[in-house]
Order: structure tokens, then sequence, then C-alpha cells
């Protein structure tokens, strides 16, 4: 039987004043933790630090804000805690009604008091640069993107090194057509990777994320495409391993859907790479938008999601989200999943942003939520033991014996289906334990219509050769059934 982390576990807000605030990053720091998060209102907006102890009880908070001055963004707030202690963090700061952003890089003490601000950029532009990380030889890299103050401007996807004082070491830049640029920055020894996206069809929104990995002078060591044929492939979180490998989240959206059908698909995919870049594993998820994982001392995996719910009985979206957690054992099989709401006085705008575990083996959840009849939002921490408990409220959890024994998790979508559908299992571990599954679609006479071997963990079909109506697929290996159900075709 599994065991239960003795921690306190706990759920809690965070605000000032009359202001919207946000707390996308919480960082674990021997026996206390550190959120920095953002706060914004007409006239003034600004960070929020607030440190509390292992139980969340707040010891004090640091307030930087400026009436005439935006600080980085409201929902792009990345920042890492340093190999001495500090914290570093950047973005961008603009003057209200200027049209120039000049990249920042801060530095904070362990008592988060300011150590420095520089402004690393002095040209006119709107750069941003919101992904600050520690690299393995003790200097910062700032990963982002430039461009000119206007409206579909050329963008650049840009890296910075420097020093541990800010002074610059080199840059790199590189023309991007699609208006975005690096983000999601992770090290090993001696190296780092990035993400950027590149848009393949202007017309249906197709594009492919490119995983690369640079040496620590800014030199490319390899540099591979991901991305799932017919959707709009979008970038989400990445983390580099202690193996020196990287975990990686796409998530995606069917180009053919329309926004407010409920029947629209919004598969996410795992990837876990070795250090070449080669796929270990991947791991097949529906109808959320990850946001930030964490790998735990255990090798865990922990991720955090904006789980966005979704009525099938409906033809309109219902904007309530909530905030999830899963964790996967280190070969992606699922360990405990877990949802979240901010009590019951809240509507909307249940989010997740960040994922950290504690020195006390707790993990911690990081967003915001806003009240049903507030006009503000608050930062929200939430704290789970091991197992994902809160206050004594754990979710299903699985043994050895119960993941051999459970149904196989075989996802098909979108369906209904108009130009073509997926068919994928769900874990890489799901796929391998059949030899040659063989997928058949029968139409409703009983003839089948289709008949394939599935070589790979997700397949997709074109619809063109179906008539509209509704079919029954079937897994099969080796003989043995495997799964079924029906698909619509419109």
């Amino acid at each position: 039987m599994p065991t239960f982390a003795q921690v306190s576990t706990f759920s809690k807000f965070f605000g000032k004043d009359s202001f919207y605030c946000s707390g996308p990053t919480v960082i674990a720091s021997g026996d206390s933790i550190v959120l920095l998060g953002l706060f914004y209102g007409y006239n003034t907006q600004g960070h929020l630090f607030i440190k509390t102890d292992i139980n969340g009880v707040e010891a004090y908070r640091f307030v930087n804000g400026k009436s005439d001055t935006f600080f980085s963004g409201h929902y792009a707030l990345c920042a890492n805690r340093t190999s001495t202690n500090h914290f570093i963090l950047s973005g961008q700061v603009a003057r209200s009604g200027a049209q120039v952003a000049y990249d920042a890089l801060y530095k904070l003490r362990s008592n988060l008091d300011t150590e420095y601000v520089r402004t690393l950029n002095t040209a006119s532009g709107c750069s941003y640069l919101p992904f600050a990380t520690e690299l393995s030889d003790k200097n910062y890299l700032l990963a982002g993107y430039r461009q000119d103050c206007i409206i579909n401007a050329n963008y650049i996807a840009a890296l910075i090194k420097t020093d541990t004082l800010g002074n610059i070491i080199w840059v790199k830049e590189e023309p991007h057509p699609n208006h975005s640029g690096f983000t999601c920055t992770g090290a090993v020894s001696k190296a780092f990777y990035v993400i950027d996206e590149i848009v393949t069809d202007a017309n249906t929104g197709d594009s492919l994320i490119q995983i690369h990995k640079y040496d620590n002078d800014g030199n490319l060591i390899w540099k591979k495409n991901f991305g799932h044929f017919g959707f709009n492939n979008v970038t989400g979180p990445l983390i580099a391993t202690h193996d020196g490998g990287v975990i990686y989240v796409l998530n995606t959206l069917d180009t053919n859907a329309v926004i407010g059908d409920p029947t629209y698909s919004m598969p996410s995919i795992i990837y876990r790479l070795d250090s070449t870049g080669n796929i270990i594993w991947q791991k097949w998820l529906t109808y959320g938008n990850f946001t930030s994982l964490h790998e735990t001392k255990s090798g865990a995996i922990v991720f955090s999601e904006n789980l966005l719910g979704l009525p099938f009985d409906s033809t309109l979206l219902n904007y309530d989200f909530s905030g999830a957690l899963f964790k996967l054992g280190p070969d992606g099989h699922t360990i405990w999943q877990q949802y979240f709401k901010n009590g019951v006085d809240t509507s909307y705008d249940n989010y997740f942003f960040d994922v950290t575990e504690g020195t006390d083996g707790g993990i911690f959840a990081t967003g915001q939520a806003v009240p049903l009849n507030g006009q503000r939002n608050q930062i929200w921490l939430v704290k789970v033991d091991s197992n994902g408990c809160l206050n004594g409220n754990c979710p299903q959890l699985f043994t050895g014996i119960q993941e051999e024994e459970r149904p196989t998790d075989i996802l098909i979508f979108p369906n209904p289906a108009q130009s073509q559908f997926t068919v994928a299992f769900g874990e890489t571990l799901d796929f391998r334990r059949y030899r040659e599954p063989v997928f058949e679609l029968t139409d409703v006479t009983g003839r089948i219509v289709l008949q394939r071997i599935l070589t790979e963990q997700a397949t997709s079909f074109s619809c063109s050769a179906f008539a509209q109506g509704v079919y029954v697929y079937t897994i099969r290996s080796e003989g043995r059934f495997v799964a079924e159900g029906k698909i619509i075709i419109k």
C-alpha cells in the first residue's frame, strides 16, 4: 500500500488592497516558500513578493511598483532561485505611452530586497525576455524576443547571457516569422534547452514546435521538431531533468474545430527526451492546458494544469476553470491526479501557473482565483502531500497491480470528426504492452471499412473515404480485445 507523507496541507489566498494580483511563480527555499507575483490597477502596477513558512503563514512581503511603469507581463512572470540563494527574474520595463520597452534583469536577495535591476538594451523597440535561468557555469540566461513597437512588426528570437552582476557576455538573435520567440529555458551541465514555435501554414495555424539545445557559449548542439498534423501546436512548459534530458509538454488545438463547439479537441502530449533528443516515452491527455512541471527528488514528475470545464451536452463553452495537479512516475505512468476549485464562492478563473516540491515532501502549486462577486483576483497557494491529498481529501492512487489491471487509455479525437481523426494510446507503456494492435472501423451494417495495424502510439486517419454517419471501432491485439467505442463522422 502507498504511504502518506506526514506534511501540513492548505489552500490560502494572498492579495494587495483592491488590486488585481497574480502569482505564477512559487519557489521552495529551505523552510520557507517564496511567491513572486504581480499586482496591477488603473494607475499602478508592479511586483508583489511574499515569503511564507512551510505552512503558508506569511512572514513578510515586499512591493515594487511605480505609477507610470509596466513591469513584465501579467501572466508571464518567470523566476528562479540561484545557487547563492538569490532570486532572478526578467521581463520588460515600459513607460506609459512610450513606444519603447527595455529588457530588464532583476536580482533579489534571499530576504526579497532588490540587489539590482539591469536594463540590457537602450535602442527603441519593444523587447521582452521573460525567462531567466542560472546556467551550470553560474552565469544567467535570458530568453524571449525583440521587435519594433508597431503591430505585426517582425520578431527577433533573442537569447542574452550575463554574468552574476548583469553584464552582458553574449547575445544571440534569430529572425522569427510568426510573432514568437524563445521560451521555457532549462539548464543542464554545460548546456541549456529552449523552445520556439514555427508556423507552417498561415491559413490553418498549423505549426511546429522546435526544441533547441545549446552549449553555454550559445553554440547549437541539436534542434528537433515536434507537432501533430492537423492541429495548431502550441508550446507548453519544459524542464531539464536530473539525467541531462528534457521533459516537454505540447498543447494542441484541432484546427478544423469551431471555438464554442463542445466537441472540439485539445489534446496535450507529454514527451520525455534523453540528452540527444530521442523520445524515451510520451503520454497523451485531452482537455487541458499544462502550465508548469517539476521533477521531484524521487524522479517523479508533477504537472500543473488549467482544466477547462467543457460540458458535452451544450453548444456553449463553459468558461469554468479549475486548477489540476498530476503526478507521473519516471516511466510516465499515472500515479495520481487531483482537481481544485476556489471554494463555493468562485465561478471562474481558477488557475495554476507553477508547481514545486517543498523540503518536507509536500507539493506546492500557485496561481490565481477570482471570487464570484469580487472585482479583483487573488494569489492562490495550495499545498498537498506527496500523494496529492489536501486536508485528507485524496484522489484514487494507482499501485503497480491497479495500474496493470486498469483499462487501457485509448483516445479517439476529435469525435465527431470532420476531416480526420486520431487514435492514440494515452501512455507509451500501454502501446508497448500490445503486439501489432489492429484498429478496425465498421459501419452500421457491420461492414469493415477500415482495418490497420497501429505501428505508432498515435495514428491519424483521413475521413475523406467515409460517408457521414456513426461507426464502431475496435482495437485488438493477437486476437484479444483491447478497446471499442463509437465515432461520428460529419
